[in-house]
This record gives C-alpha cells, sequence and structure tokens, in this order.
C-alpha cells in the first residue's frame, strides 16, 4: 500500500485525494508560501484604508487551511465595533459566513456546509456585486471554483446598495476589527481583494485539465484603489510578509507574528495541493500536521504543529499513515514520549501500551507492548528529536539534536503507521513545512503532498464501533469515493464524513457504529484518476 496523506476536505459531497506525485506542481502556478496564524499567540494584520473598501462591488480570494476548529474566525473583515461590520468568518458551527450587517442584517450567505479537516487546502471567493438585477447573484460565494447554493442563512442585498461605511476603513485578516475577538487558527495563502470589480472564480483559479484538479493561477487583471495582493512570499522580516504586490501600496501590519528560524516561525512552505514544487527534500506542498480527528483529551494549537497536552493515558496521532517510503520529520517540547503507532490503536492509551505502538520515552528506554528496554540517550524539553522512519525497510531511528541513537524498531512493515505522542508539556512538531533544524538523513525527505505517489485501490477492513455520534476515525489508506459498513452503503455526512485518508463516523445506528465489530468496504481514489483530484482541495463536509 502506498502512503496516502490527510491533508483534503470534508465536504458536503465531495473529498479530495489531495495527493500528486513526486513529478511537483500539478498546475503551471507555482504558491511558494503561506503565513501561519496561531490564535494563541493572538495574531493578525491590519490596514487602516483612506477611503470605505467595498461599496457596491467587490471581489476576495483566498486560499484557506483550517487549525482549531469549533469557534469563531475572522477570515476578512471591517468593523466600527459597535454595530457595523463586514466580514468572512468560520462559525463557531465551522461554517463559512459572509455577511454586511448594520444592527442587522443587511447582506449574508451563511453556509450548510460546513468545513471541520484541518489539513486541507480551501479556495474561497467571495463576491459582492449589488449592481446585479439579480437578487441572488448579488452576495455569492465559491468553494474550489464551484458555487454554493445551499445556506442556513440567505439576506440579498437591495440592488444597487452600498455596503459600506465611512468606519469601514480599518480591515483586519484573522481577527475582527472593532475588537480581539475572533482570532484565526490556520493558515492563509495567495489572499487579494479587487475593489469595485464583481469577478469569478475563475479570474484567481482553474481546473487542471489533466489532472481535472482544481488549482491557483495568476490574477492578471486591476485591483481598484483599495485593491490588495498578499502573497506572502518575501519573508525577509514580518514588514516585508505584509507587503501589497498589487501596485498599489496596500501594505499590511503583522502583529504578535515572529519571522525567524524556531517553533514560532510564521513563514510555512505549506500550500494547495497541486501549486507546490518537488524539488527539494522540503518542497512547496501540502504538508503534514497533527491530526484533532484523531486525538483524545487533547489540546492542538499554532495550525495544529503543536500539542499542549495529551492528556492522561491517551495519545494524539499526526494526520498521515505511512506503508511506504522514507521520511523524516522534528519533534521539541515533549516530556513523556514520541513515536509511531498503527492505524488500528485508539487514542485513549498511551503510546507504546500495546504492541502496535512504538516510543522513545525521556528516559533515553523504547516503549512498545507496554515493556521499557535500553536504547538510547535520555533527553529534555529542550532538546531537537529526530524521527527517521524507512517504511520500505520496517525500521524505525530516533535523533537527539542530531545525533542517531541507532534503530529502535525494526519489523515495521505491516503498515500505515502514523506520527503518535504521549505529552503533558507543550510539544511543537516539523514536518517540514518551515526550515528543519538539522538537515534530514540522505534519501529521507519530508510527508508533503510534492513527495507522494499512490495507485488506485479496494480497500476492505474492520473496526470496533462506540454508538456513538461522534464516531471512531477509520484509516481506509486513501479517499473513499464509495463506501458500505457491514453491506449498508454510507450517506456522506449523515452517516459518516468522508477524509483525505478515510472516514469518521458521525452514527450511533448499530447498521454501521454497532460497540463491536463492524466492517467496510470501500473504492479509494489515487491522484491519477480526475474524479480524485476534481476537488482536491477542500470544499467541506
Amino acid at each position: 500500500m502506498m502512503i496516502r496523506n490527510f491533508i483534503s476536505k470534508l465536504y458536503s459531497l465531495y473529498t479530495p485525494s489531495f495527493f500528486m506525485s513526486g513529478g511537483g506542481s500539478a498546475g503551471g502556478y507555482l504558491i511558494e508560501r503561506s503565513l501561519r496564524f496561531s490564535s494563541d499567540s493572538s495574531q493578525y494584520l491590519t490596514r487602516t484604508f483612506g477611503t470605505a473598501l467595498s461599496g457596491q462591488t467587490l471581489t476576495v480570494s483566498m486560499w484557506v487551511k483550517r487549525g482549531n476548529l469549533g469557534t469563531r474566525q475572522i477570515l476578512f473583515g471591517a468593523s466600527n465595533g459597535v454595530d457595523t461590520s463586514f466580514g468572512i468568518e468560520f462559525s463557531s458551527a465551522n461554517q463559512l459566513d459572509f455577511y454586511t450587517y448594520y444592527t442587522a442584517y443587511k447582506a449574508r450567505k451563511l453556509t450548510n456546509q460546513v468545513f471541520r479537516d484541518p489539513s486541507a487546502w480551501i479556495h474561497i471567493v467571495c463576491i459582492q456585486d449589488t449592481t446585479n438585477v439579480v437578487a441572488e447573484d448579488r452576495f455569492r460565494i465559491f468553494i474550489n471554483g464551484e458555487r454554493v447554493t445551499s445556506f442556513a442563512a440567505s439576506v440579498n442585498p437591495a440592488l444597487n446598495q452600498t455596503l459600506t461605511s465611512a468606519s469601514f476603513t480599518t480591515v483586519n485578516i484573522g481577527r475582527e476589527a472593532g475588537t480581539a475577538s475572533g482570532l484565526l487558527d490556520g493558515y492563509l495563502a495567495e489572499f487579494l481583494v479587487v475593489n469595485t470589480q464583481a469577478l469569478s472564480s475563475t479570474s484567481f483559479g482553474e481546473i487542471n485539465q489533466t489532472t481535472g484538479q482544481w488549482v491557483a493561477k495568476k490574477y492578471t487583471g486591476t485591483y481598484g484603489t483599495n485593491g490588495f495582493y498578499l502573497d506572502f512570499k518575501d519573508g525577509t522580516s514580518t514588514t516585508t510578509l505584509g507587503h501589497d504586490k498589487s501596485g498599489n501600496n496596500n501594505h499590511w501590519t503583522l502583529t504578535n507574528f515572529t519571522r525567524s528560524a524556531g517553533v514560532n516561525d510564521c513563514w510555512m512552505l505549506d500550500v494547495p495541493a497541486g501549486n507546490g514544487s518537488a524539488s527539494a527534500v522540503q518542497p512547496s506542498g501540502n504538508y503534514a500536521v497533527l491530526n484533532p480527528l484523531d486525538s483524545s483529551a487533547t489540546t492542538l494549537s499554532r495550525g495544529n504543529l503543536a500539542v499542549n497536552t495529551t492528556g492522561a493515558g491517551s495519545k494524539v496521532k499526526g494526520s498521515i499513515g505511512m506503508s511506504s517510503g522514507k521520511w523524516y520529520w522534528e519533534v521539541i517540547g515533549c516530556d513523556n514520549l514520541f513515536g509511531l503507532c498503527s492505524a488500528i490503536e485508539t487514542t485513549s492509551s498511551v503510546l507504546g501500551t500495546s504492541a502496535t505502538g512504538f516510543g522513545y520515552i525521556a528516559n533515553g528506554n523504547k516503549f512498545t507492548n507496554n515493556t521499557q528496554s535500553a536504547y538510547g540517550a535520555s533527553w529534555t524539553t529542550t532538546d531537537v528529536m529526530g524521527v527517521e522512519f524507512d517504511a520500505d525497510n520496517g525500521t524505525l531511528t530516533f535523533y537527539k539534536n542530531n545525533v542517531s541513537q541507532g534503530v529502535a524498531f525494526t519489523g515495521l512493515t505491516s503498515g500505515p503507521y502514523f506520527v503518535a505522542i504521549t505529552t503533558t508539556a507543550l510539544t511543537h512538531f516539523n514536518f517540514g513545512q518551515r526550515s528543519f533544524a538539522y538537515t534530514p538523513p540522505t534519501g529521507f525527505k519530508a510527508p508533503c503532498t510534492a513527495n507522494l505517489t499512490s495507485t488506485d485501490v479496494i480497500e476492505s477492513g474492520s473496526f470496533t464501533g462506540n454508538a456513538s455520534a461522534d464516531g471512531r476515525h477509520v484509516w481506509c489508506n486513501g479517499t473513499p469515493e464509495t463506501l458500505t459498513i457491514n453491506g449498508n452503503a454510507v450517506t456522506w455526512r449523515t452517516h459518516a464524513d468522508r477524509l483525505a485518508n478515510g472516514f469518521k463516523l458521525r452514527t450511533s445506528s448499530s447498521s454501521y457504529n454497532s460497540s463491536g465489530t463492524n466492517t467496510w468496504t470501500a473504492t479509494i481514489l489515487s491522484p491519477e484518476s480526475k474524479s480524485a483530484f476534481k476537488h482536491q482541495n477542500a470544499k467541506g463536509n
């Protein structure tokens, strides 16, 4: 079986595979960098314009990868701090909300779709055009090139209505403009605002004719006086990261960001799949993160690259399953143990208590099958710990500050295996989306879409259910196009959510999620399949 990555969407009808072959970008346009937002560091961008931003026509385009879920998070907005606001945000229910509010909603589109996959890049285009004679066309949302037509709340603005006021001159990205609320946790890339024009999603993206994948393309039009373009390519400083590349010099100020090597660095190689490059060990592409959908009693932060605690007797897994290839990543801050575990392991136990969990303990011992044995040097929370997993040969090796401790485990040939950790201290992971502290061993690569290959397969397996609407996350070696459980056809969003690397149960029905053993069969799509690529960047689930 091939390595698969949990880097896709969780949407109502489709979930992308989010994989690409090792040959690099699937499209001709390269997005090189993204900006990571950490809500626990109160990070946001701000700018004060000389005149109100939108008026009657406005187009906003951005690529987003979510971090924390279940809280209100502002992507882009303006406010007077009292009763007037304009915004694009994720609601606490993980819906996308596009609105203008003056004591009441004057225009609004709140999606039924929810966006709960924190390893997925989503292309969002929001269009305001109150000059349109068709009322439904005055406020529009496109996700990965497809127009959203199903809404939990919908208010169409009046014809020719001006949807801004003089108070809409101070605008924020990543936080509400009038207050310190709505902090964003996640990643943004290729952020554009075109003022005084109502454009289309095809101005900023296109379907790659070879793969069928929705990818970014270079915008070539004008921006209007208050328009701007942030590509986050110049990482010389936090000042240059906010530079407008539209030619308007509408530069932005970054607040509480850090631009230097280390765990707090905000400048990332993590970009939408299909727009990256496989030219190096650490290419631009969609990178692995920790997986909040496969965790227990866990607090994740910083774009799911940090875990604050896994709670007593529990662990969190990473977002990839590795069955082949040679992979390297780094860990710093752990106070207990980290390593790998199998797909069948639950997260409600300490790493290494079973025969399919493999950990390196701070005291220097290795740990598997609930047994410690001598291995390497002891380590502390300040040491940089490297992990080398040779899935082709089934060996797991750990490094302390770039010094190999030797092969810790052999025979790991029954993959997929997942990154896993049990910790009670703030621990940072680096899968290569920022600079590694040390050069990876020769032949080993960062777990990123640009480094992945795959093939179409039919997968089957079993899982132990929990008879809960918050069911198990089940790995099935890719994105399931179709799925049956216990012989019953699955309806996405009713019985389960579709993920890039499997599915998550959303029903307590014994037909799908009995407390005993349940069997499943899935059709898995590969990058070579157009239908797998068509919706490769997330839409929602």
